[in-house]
């Protein structure tokens, strides 16, 4: 669990996504109440429902942090932001991408090691499904899914 205080924290919903957090919304340092910070609460609850939707990963599977995949940005540096999670149906894995950065639109490569099948992408934020090659598009503050397509 982890204790998301800000009045549009994404970065810290995105964390929870990430590591399979539960997100503790406590705004004004544990002294507010949920309509205090309607914005990160209605995210988070998109990120919940984003979750529970592909339970199969990233409820059920196994987290394996890196292990398994590799994403960097269009240059060929290495993006740290992600994870991997294992299927619990035993399917390809799938992986958790974030962009943390305030500002700046990341667009990034991911691959899943051995695993050449077609992947598709969300974010947490927008239900349209893309399909993740060549590249994945996270604006600022976001986070990504990607499953087998």
């Amino acid at each position: 669990m982890t204790a998301v205080m800000g009045f549009d924290d994404r970065n810290t919903v995105n964390q929870c996504l990430l590591y399979r957090y539960l997100p503790s919304y406590e705004p004004y340092l544990f002294k507010g109440r949920l309509t205090d910070a309607e914005a990160t609460v209605r995210y988070g609850q998109r990120m919940n429902d984003l979750r529970t939707e592909l339970r199969e990963w990233f409820w059920d599977g196994t987290f394996r942090d890196t292990v398994g995949a590799t994403v960097t940005d269009t240059d060929g540096r290495p993006h740290p932001a992600y994870a991997l999670y294992t299927s619990a149906r035993g399917r390809a894995p799938g992986l958790v991408v974030v962009n943390f950065d305030p500002a700046e639109t990341a667009r990034l490569r991911a691959e899943v090691t051995g695993k050449p099948q077609r992947y598709r992408y969300r974010l947490v934020d927008d239900e349209q499904w893309h399909d993740a090659a060549p590249h994945l598009t996270l604006p600022p503050r976001s986070a990504a899914v990607m499953v087998p397509a």
